[in-house]
C-alpha cells in the first residue's frame, strides 16, 4: 500500500468483516471482486451522509493491500492537506479510491491530475473506485473529456443501514474493535443515542476510547457518560428512540 498523506490513516474497524450488508449487498459484492483489469469502468459509489461510503473504500483499500496489491485511499474533502499531485504514478497502483470526489469538481489541477490517472489505470489495469453524494452525470464537471469517461462508471447507490440491523452492525464492529459489547450497554446506547448509524459508529469508536483510557469495561455508566448525560440521567445529545408498541415488525 502506497504511503498515505500525513495525519490520514484507515480505520481498524473498516473492514468488510464489519460492514453490514443490509440493502447494499451488489456494491458489498462488487467491492470485494475488485480485480485488475485493463479498460474497465470506474466504479462509483454514492449515497447520502452516513450509508457507509467511506467505510467501503477503506475496506477496500485493506483488502487489497492485505492481498498483496497497491492501493492509495484519499479523502477528498480534506483535500486542503494535500496537493493534486498525490495522483501522480497512478500506472503503479492495483486500486486508486478517492472518497468524496465530488469536492474537486471544478478545480482545474485536479481536474487535469484525474483525467491523467484515469488513463494510467485504464493502460495498467488498476481500478478506479470513488465515492460521492451524487451519481456522476450529477457532478459539475469543467473538462469535458473527464466527463464522459466518468458518466460512464459503473454506478452502484448505497442506501442507509434500516434501523432493525443497527443492534447486529454495531456487534460486529464491537469485535472487531477487541470490545466487550454486552446487551445491556448495547440496548442503552441505542435507546439513546442517534438514529444515524455512522454517528453510532463513532460513538462506539469514543466508548473504545473511553473503555480503554481508563481500563474499564463497557457499562451503562460508561455508555452514559459518553453519551453526555448529566448527573441526574438526561441526555444531552439526543432523545430516545421511540419503541415498537406489541406486535410491531
Amino acid at each position: 500500500m502506497r504511503q498515505l498523506p500525513l495525519g490520514i490513516s484507515l480505520r481498524v474497524s473498516a473492514r468488510f468483516s464489519t460492514f453490514l450488508d443490509g440493502p447494499n449487498q451488489a456494491a458489498v459484492g462488487a467491492l470485494q471482486a475488485l480485480g485488475r483489469a485493463v479498460r474497465e469502468p470506474p466504479l462509483w459509489i454514492c449515497g447520502p451522509s452516513g450509508a457507509g461510503k467511506t467505510h467501503l473504500l477503506q475496506a477496500t483499500c485493506a483488502a487489497v493491500g492485505s492481498a498483496g496489491g497497491r492501493a492509495l485511499y484519499l479523502p477528498l474533502a480534506e483535500r486542503d492537506r494535500f496537493a493534486s499531485g498525490m495522483l501522480e504514478g497512478a500506472e503503479d497502483l492495483d486500486a486508486l479510491l478517492l472518497d468524496d470526489l465530488d469536492a474537486v469538481a471544478g478545480q482545474p489541477d485536479w481536474e487535469r491530475a484525474l483525467f491523467v490517472a484515469y488513463n494510467e489505470l485504464q493502460e495498467s489495469g488498476g481500478r478506479l473506485v470513488v465515492a460521492a453524494v451524487e451519481a456522476p452525470t450529477l457532478i459539475p464537471w469543467r473538462l469535458p473529456d473527464l466527463r464522459s469517461r466518468l458518466n460512464a462508471a459503473t454506478l452502484h447507490v448505497l442506501r442507509p443501514l434500516p434501523e432493525e440491523l443497527h443492534a447486529e452492525a454495531l456487534l460486529a464492529r464491537s469485535r472487531e474493535l477487541g470490545l466487550e459489547l454486552a446487551q445491556e450497554p448495547l440496548a442503552y446506547l441505542l435507546r439513546h443515542g442517534p438514529r444515524s448509524f455512522a454517528s453510532l459508529c463513532e460513538l462506539l469508536d469514543a466508548i473504545d476510547r473511553g473503555a480503554l483510557a481508563g481500563q474499564r469495561k463497557v457499562t451503562v455508566p460508561l455508555v452514559r457518560q459518553i453519551l453526555g448525560h448529566d448527573p441526574d440521567g438526561a441526555l444531552a445529545a439526543a432523545p430516545p428512540r421511540p419503541q415498537p408498541g406489541p406486535g410491531s415488525n
